[in-house]
């Protein structure tokens, strides 16, 4: 039996609006819609691929991809996922599609060389050297298994878990934490429903 590392809750600050208003967001899903009368379960996922790969905990990785990655689910009113075709450099992109994701990241290639890229937002600038292609992170299980990778690392570096968590995010001690205590939020959530 593999045993995942697990976190616990700190405290943390907010700094830019739009995260705080999308982790509220979440949480507020999470309290009243999102699993009402269901157990949600991650297995035979991505994230439980990635998390045994790694021995990070699904829920963590899930949790950090909804932080980062996050819309509206247009089959399931109410409900929200990570999306896969999610594009950050100066603006966020969603794409409709893989093709149309791979057309936006070559054309923003040409003048970004930091570009976040799907469900984990992995920064172009920083771990594109883990692929052969830019492209290559827009394949969902690759793009997990390098989220799962950064936040492995970290956490071997660390015995601060919520600073592990934040350094996913920025080492910018402060963003850090402000980072992690959003994460664990949702994770915490997921935990919960997850029981």
């Amino acid at each position: 039996m593999t045993t995942c590392r697990t976190v616990s809750n700190a405290n943390g600050r907010s700094r830019t609006w739009k995260l705080l208003l999308t982790v509220c967001i979440l949480v507020s899903f999470f309290e009243n819609c999102a699993f009402a009368g269901q157990q949600f379960s991650l297995a035979g996922t991505i994230f439980e691929r990635a998390g045994d790969e790694y021995n990070v905990d699904p829920a963590l990785l899930y949790s950090i991809a909804l932080v980062e990655s996050a819309i509206d689910d247009p089959d399931k009113a109410g409900f929200i996922n990570p999306f896969p075709w999610t594009l950050r450099s100066t603006r966020p992109f969603y794409g409709k599609n893989r093709q149309e994701a791979e057309k936006e990241l070559l054309r923003l290639l040409k003048t970004h060389k930091s570009i976040d890229v799907g469900l984990m937002q992995i920064n172009t600038k920083w771990h594109g050297h883990k692929v052969n292609s830019p492209t290559a992170l827009l394949d969902p299980l690759t793009n997990v298994r390098i989220g799962a990778q950064i936040l492995s690392e970290q956490i071997d570096k660390t015995a601060d878990a919520e600073m592990a968590i934040g350094r996913y995010h920025s080492f910018d001690p402060e963003r850090a934490r402000w980072y992690a205590h959003h994460v664990l939020r949702v994770y915490t959530q997921i935990r919960h429903r997850g029981k």
